[in-house]
C-alpha cells in the first residue's frame, strides 16, 4: 500500500486487473482519472459508462479517413446528428424498399432539392404539393386525379388519321362534364353523337344521306 504517488520510468506489465479508483471526470484529453500522453491500444472490448469525445478534427474523405474510423460496421441505437455531408460509397442497387445503399425502416424527410440519377419507383401514393416538371416521358399505369388545370404545351398538330401525331393522344374514350372550346379544326373519324346544342354553327362537309 502506497500513501503517495508512484513514478515508474519503464514499462509495467501486470498479470491481473488494474483498477483506478479516482472519480475525476474528463473535460478534455489532459484531464480525467486516467491520462495517457501517447496512444491507447486495447485488444478486446471497451465499455464506457459516460460520453466519448474525440478532439481530433480530421476531415473524412473515404472510409479509412476521419476523426473516427471503424474496420467493421457501426450500430447506433438512438438519434444521430451529423453537421456535415454524408457520403455512402456502397453501389448496391435498389429493387424494393428493403434493398439499396441506404435503407430506412421509417419515412424520409428532405428539406431541400433532391436529384436522382436513376429510376424512381413509388409503391404507395405520391403527393406533389407544387409544380412537377418531367423532362422526359411519364408513364402512369393506374387512375390519375388532377385537382387543377392540366396544360399541354406541346404544339404538335393532329394530322394523321391513325392518331400518332398530336399534342395529346387518348387511346380510349374521353368524357367532358363542362363546356369545351376548340380554337382550331376538329376532325372526327367516327360517329358524333350530340346530346346538347352548339353555341356556334356546325359545318358538315360529308354529303352522305341519312337513312331512317
Amino acid at each position: 500500500t502506497l500513501r503517495g504517488g508512484l513514478g515508474v520510468e519503464k514499462n509495467i506489465i501486470t498479470g491481473g486487473e488494474v483498477e483506478i479508483q479516482s472519480t475525476d471526470n474528463s473535460q478534455d484529453s489532459s484531464t480525467g482519472a486516467l491520462v495517457v500522453s501517447g496512444g491507447l491500444g486495447v485488444g478486446a472490448n471497451g465499455n464506457f459508462k459516460g460520453k466519448v469525445a474525440v478532439e481530433d478534427t480530421t476531415q473524412s474523405s473515404s472510409t479509412t479517413t476521419g476523426s473516427l474510423t471503424t474496420a467493421g460496421g457501426l450500430g447506433v441505437k438512438e438519434k444521430a446528428n451529423i453537421g456535415g455531408s454524408v457520403s455512402v460509397e456502397s453501389r448496391a442497387e435498389s429493387y424494393n424498399a428493403n434493398t439499396g445503399s441506404v435503407v430506412t425502416s421509417g419515412g424520409l424527410g428532405v428539406a431541400k432539392d433532391t436529384h436522382l440519377g436513376g429510376d424512381l419507383d413509388v409503391a404507395g401514393d405520391a403527393v406533389v404539393s407544387k409544380d412537377l416538371s418531367v423532362m422526359y416521358g411519364l408513364v402512369v399505369t393506374q387512375e390519375t386525379t388532377i385537382g387543377a388545370k392540366l396544360e399541354v404545351q406541346d404544339t404538335t398538330k393532329a394530322g394523321l388519321s391513325d392518331g400518332t401525331a398530336a399534342a395529346a393522344v387518348i387511346k380510349g374514350g374521353m368524357k367532358v362534364s363542362e363546356d369545351s372550346i376548340f380554337e382550331k379544326d376538329v376532325q372526327i373519324d367516327g360517329e358524333l353523337n350530340i346530346a346538347g346544342t352548339f353555341g356556334r354553327s356546325l359545318i358538315v362537309n360529308d354529303t352522305t344521306n341519312a337513312i331512317n
